[in-house]
Formats: C-alpha cells, sequence, structure tokens
C-alpha cells in the first residue's frame, strides 16, 4: 500500500506504480499519493499506473488496484490495464482521484478487466493547480481543481499531507466534507 506519498518520475524515467500478479493474488492500495511524470518524445512512453493480471504467466492470476483520493498527471498515459488471459481477473477501482482518462489505456490482453471510476476530477487540458511544480512545491493554489474533491469521509486516523500536517478535511458549499485528492499540504 502506498499513502499520503509523492511519487515524481522526471524526464521520461519509466512508471511511477507497477500492480501485477502472476499466478498469484496482488491487491496493492494507492491513497492520498501525487504521481507526477513528464511526457517523453522517445518510444517508450511514460506510465503514471500500469495495472495488469498474470504478465508473462498463463496461470489464473488476481490483482485488485485501488486508487483514492490521489493524482496522476504529467505522464505520457495516466494508466494502462490488461488481463492477459481470458481466467485471469483484474479489478480497478478509482474513487476521487484525478487524472487526465483520455490518456488511459486497456492492453491487448486476452480478458475482460473490470474498471469502476467514482469521483473522477478530469484534468484534460485542466492544470491541477500546484503552486510551484518545477521547484517541488505541490502545495495547492486557491483555485486549484483539487481542493475538496477527495473522498466524503475522515481521512484514516494519522494520515498526514506530505508536509506533515494532518490531512486537510474541508467541507464543500453543500456542506460535504472532503479531504484534498493528492498528497498536498493545506493550500498555501
Amino acid at each position: 500500500n502506498i499513502r499520503d506519498s509523492v511519487i515524481v518520475n522526471p524526464y521520461g524515467n519509466g512508471d511511477g506504480i507497477f500492480s501485477s500478479s502472476s499466478g498469484a493474488f496482488s491487491d496493492t492500495l494507492v491513497e492520498g499519493t501525487t504521481m507526477l511524470g513528464t511526457p517523453t518524445a522517445g518510444p517508450t512512453p511514460t506510465v503514471g499506473v500500469v495495472a495488469q493480471a498474470s504478465w508473462g504467466d498463463p496461470t489464473p492470476a488476481n490483482t485488485r488496484f485501488r486508487l483514492n483520493n490521489s493524482v496522476i498527471y504529467g505522464y505520457d498515459y495516466a494508466m494502462t490495464y490488461a488481463e492477459f488471459y481470458p481466467e485471469d481477473t483484474l479489478n480497478i477501482a478509482v474513487d476521487s482521484s484525478a487524472y487526465d482518462p483520455t490518456r488511459v489505456s486497456a492492453g491487448a490482453g486476452l480478458g475482460t478487466p473490470t474498471f469502476v471510476t467514482q469521483g473522477l476530477v478530469d484534468l484534460n487540458g485542466v492544470d491541477p493547480g500546484f503552486k510551484e511544480l518545477p521547484t517541488g512545491d505541490y502545495s495547492l493554489d486557491s483555485g486549484s481543481p483539487l481542493i475538496d474533491t477527495g473522498q466524503a469521509a475522515d481521512p484514516p486516523a494519522g494520515s498526514k499531507d506530505i508536509g506533515g500536517n494532518p490531512r486537510a478535511c474541508h467541507g464543500t458549499a453543500a456542506g460535504v466534507i472532503r479531504v484534498n485528492a493528492g498528497a498536498v499540504p493545506i493550500v498555501g
């Protein structure tokens, strides 16, 4: 499990998270995390999340990948996924997270993955509103679309943002309590 973290892959330098099973069960939870990449002009695209079942193994596999209150930004692909064999099971659940859904790609596997999304903040052509992304300041500008877009629940006990502060839990105009998406400090 990856919680309250920042993953930075600069200069087209690979994938953010690779979740796969091969003849076994894999269960990955990414919670309150910000993944930042850089597109590459080369032949190998950068990918925020790779989720797949039975990579290179014909034995039936079961992979579950959950993305909650997280942000994927700047990669060539936000996410790629595939079940390689019809006997495999790949379940992807996205809840209250932010990425560009036009940068999600289903692989050429033989199975039919389950992909469920709720509360997506669409970053297609939208700046996520980090204060100083080039200098590593991932706090949010006051107009960021990531503010109060996380799950409508209290953060897990002891959960802290990347600045070491308790996870911000504000309310929307409708009175719904929500955390900010990603691993960002309180709006500065």
